[in-house]
């Protein structure tokens, strides 16, 4: 996990919201396809349910990210939890398709938020996809208990 998150993000570290989060610290799952890892997921969890803290996929597009994510959404579900939730920077408009498309939904704008989080992780890009300036952090919800249909 620690690998997979400084090729993705160029350190072991994520900073989201304030805290700065080590990925291989927590429970995770990993998709595999014929041997060969294919994608991984990291969340931080409580009684309510998890937040993914990291989620990646070694060949985008292929359905590992996906299928991680329904795998967690499972666990939540089997578990009792409330649901789930993460954040995107606003530039990241790929990865706001993605989740809006699996029910995960927008419920909060951090305004400024990753110039705070730059504080602790100096690496975070100043700009983005398609060059949009990397300033906000999208929070997205996703429920798994009684309230929605599992995906």
């Amino acid at each position: 996990m620690a690998e997979l998150c400084r090729r993705r993000f160029g350190s072991e570290t994520v900073a989201l919201l304030g805290r700065l989060h080590h990925p291989a610290l927590f429970p995770g799952l990993v998709a595999w396809e014929a041997g060969e890892r294919v994608g991984a997921l990291s969340v931080c969890t409580d009684e309510s349910g998890a937040q993914v803290v990291l989620l990646a996929a070694d060949r985008p597009g292929w359905g590992a990210d996906g299928a991680l994510l329904r795998s967690l959404a499972e666990l939540g579900h089997r578990g009792g939890w409330e649901g789930l939730w993460l954040v995107a920077t606003n530039d990241n408009t790929p990865a706001l398709r993605f989740y809006q498309c699996r029910d995960w939904d927008p419920v909060a704008l951090h305004t400024g938020a990753v110039g705070r989080d730059r504080l602790l992780e100096p690496g975070i890009p100043l700009q983005g996809v398609d060059g949009i300036p990397v300033r906000h952090l999208l929070e997205l919800r996703r429920t798994v208990g009684s309230g929605r249909g599992m995906p």
